[in-house]
């Protein structure tokens, strides 16, 4: 049975008295969670997987703006960005520029306040980290 709240199943641990554990990432029926690659029921696990992927946003924190809240810019980042992105605001602020940090840690799906937070403020800057020594890199 699924938890109707997150759509997730329990783990069944080797050895569960009235239960067989399966390891692999075959598909399984919708109802019995034996393997299956029943056309129809392809569809309803795609559409149940889209579902439960919907509701992590009801379990993830929102979205925090860090530094000068009343700031006209705002920089966005996420992964490994963190770092080098709140040392810049942080200097930026105390240089006497007003600028505010929007740091996602989930994207999909993202925080239920990303909408709000994001319209808040009239310019931004969204950061990349990518690898600046790479073949085709300009700067």
């Amino acid at each position: 049975m699924r938890n109707e709240e997150r759509l997730s199943r329990d783990w069944v641990f080797p050895g569960t008295k009235g239960f067989e554990h399966r390891i692999g990432g075959l598909e399984k029926d919708v109802k019995s969670g034996n393997i299956s690659h029943d056309g129809p029921n392809h569809q309803l696990m795609v559409n149940l997987r889209q579902e439960k992927l919907a509701r992590v946003a009801d379990f993830i924190p929102e979205l925090e703006v860090i530094g000068e809240v009343s700031a006209e810019l705002l920089v966005v980042g996420w992964g490994g960005t963190y770092g080098h992105l709140f040392t810049a605001i942080e200097e930026m602020n105390q240089a006497g520029f007003k600028v505010a940090l929007a740091h996602f840690n989930y994207i999909n799906p993202l925080p239920k306040n990303t909408q709000e937070v994001l319209s808040r403020y009239k310019k931004m800057v969204i950061c990349e980290l990518n690898l600046a020594n790479s073949p085709g890199f300009y700067a």
